[in-house]
């Protein structure tokens, strides 16, 4: 068997070597998705059924897209040098960097980031003229929120046009006349105020946008949708360019993206989606589930390839999950597609246990109690393997705000610990005490 084949099981092999048509490869979690993306890569390219150049794979984040072309390098003797792997607001942001300019845009536009956003609508905030989202008390409160509003309709590919339109239908005098049986409340009125003030707001922040040449990352995905769309040349020169499309996550992208690449791969129809609706955590920010579930109908004829095999976790936990994920039927692609989505894992004797408790400081307390009771012997003694104990206890937890009691009790037992979380600037251990010795020194300066 190939090299680049080897050790890969039944669904996996299948799943790369599928040379032509869509394919909708259903990767349940720890069930070998990157392998399958990348060796299918360097498979189609090594099988000379595209060139590196002719194959485009998007995903979500900066660290996926460099793994992924740097394991495709790997796997590769000769490595490959003109492969795009990138992320959507990448793969856009050069698009409209290349091709903008004939629709009007500006190559050397400024990309906003969130905190950006919201300086830029405060610096701005008188000529937004708002009413219900400026409150007297906080005239700012509500600025996130407009963000996320106006991100969320790039998400969903609604123009400022369509919103003002809708505001203006939903008006509850909109289709008012004499024989009308309509009944206009209070609660009517405010709800139509709110939705025509938050449509005149998008349409005052896209203005202000394009007078200053800004694009929020909202921008690059919606304004390279309209180019696709509009400009046919650009959109057959880059379904030319690339043969063959793979999109990672395709559960967390949003209608918008899910449009691009649908447009991309309308002349080869080879695209390969990797996904799993399980795992979709990204509806706060637009993300449609819906995506991988209408794939199919997009594509009725796409090949359906089910990864099961999941090689992180025991068959006890697996099930357990499972049980769990199923009380989202029957608004589930298992439950759709009538498909077996119950991951085979490793065979064990050890059933995950389940403690309950009434208060957060108990559950805090018990668990500590139980960590000293695994690195210490019955005359409270440190173990020999003591460290090796250690590296093998991790506390999984929801926010980093609940990591706290943890580490203080971690700290007052004595018991060395690595917290791993994204903490803000201010909530580093080393920075707080910075600014209490800057403090204590302007103290002693003023002084």
């Amino acid at each position: 068997m190939n090299e680049l084949l080897k050790d890969l099981n039944k669904e996996q092999l299948t799943a790369v070597t599928h040379a032509t048509g869509p394919m909708l490869v259903i990767a349940g979690a720890g069930t070998g998705k990157t392998t399958v993306i990348t060796k299918r890569i360097a498979w189609l390219i090594e099988q000379k059924l595209a060139k590196p150049s002719e194959i485009l794979a998007l995903t979500f984040t900066d660290k996926a897209a460099k793994e992924m072309d740097e394991r495709i390098m790997e796997l590769l003797p000769y490595g490959v040098f003109d492969f795009t792997a990138s992320t959507f607001h990448s793969f856009c942001q050069d698009i409209l960097k290349t091709y903008g300019i004939i629709t009007g845009l500006s190559p050397d536009f400024e990309l906003l980031t969130q905190s950006q956003q919201i300086l830029f609508i405060r610096e701005h905030f008188d000529e937004f003229k708002l009413n219900l989202y400026k409150p007297i008390t906080n005239p700012n409160k509500f600025i996130s929120a407009l963000v996320k509003l106006f991100s969320r309709c790039k998400d969903e590919n609604i123009s400022v046009n369509a919103y003002l339109d809708l505001a203006k239908i939903k008006s509850p005098t909109a289709n008012k006349n004499q024989n009308s049986k309509i009944q206009i409340s209070a609660i009517n009125i405010e709800e139509a105020q709110l939705l025509n003030e938050q449509a005149q707001a998008y349409a005052t922040y896209e203005r202000l946008k394009m007078e200053n040449n800004y694009f929020d990352f909202g921008d690059l995905i919606e304004k390279t949708l309209l180019l696709l769309k509009n400009r046919h040349t650009v959109l057959n020169e880059l379904q030319n360019r690339y043969k063959y499309i793979l999109v990672d996550e395709f559960q967390d992208t949003n209608y918008t993206q899910a449009q691009i690449v649908y447009l991309l791969a309308q002349k080869y129809n080879k695209i390969t989606v990797v996904g799993d609706d399980d795992q979709s955590i990204y509806k706060f920010r637009g993300a449609s589930i819906s995506n991988i579930m209408e794939f199919v109908k997009h594509f009725p004829k796409a090949k359906k390839v089910v990864l099961k095999h999941n090689y992180r976790s025991t068959q006890p936990i697996l099930d357990c999950a499972y049980q769990v994920i199923t009380n989202n039927n029957p608004n589930r692609l298992e439950i759709k597609e009538k498909i077996n989505k119950h991951l085979i894992g490793k065979p064990t004797d050890n059933k995950p246990e389940y403690w309950h408790f009434d208060h957060n400081s108990n559950e805090v307390k018990e668990i500590i109690n139980y960590i000293n009771q695994q690195l210490t012997t019955d005359n409270q003694k440190l173990k020999t393997d003591n460290r090796q104990l250690i590296t093998d206890i991790a506390i999984l937890i929801r926010t980093n705000k609940d990591a706290a009691d943890f580490i203080d009790k971690l700290k007052e037992n004595n018991i060395p610990y690595n917290f791993v979380g994204s903490r803000g600037l201010y909530d580093r251990e080393e920075i707080n005490e910075l600014i209490s010795y800057l403090k204590i020194r302007n103290e002693g300066i003023e002084k």
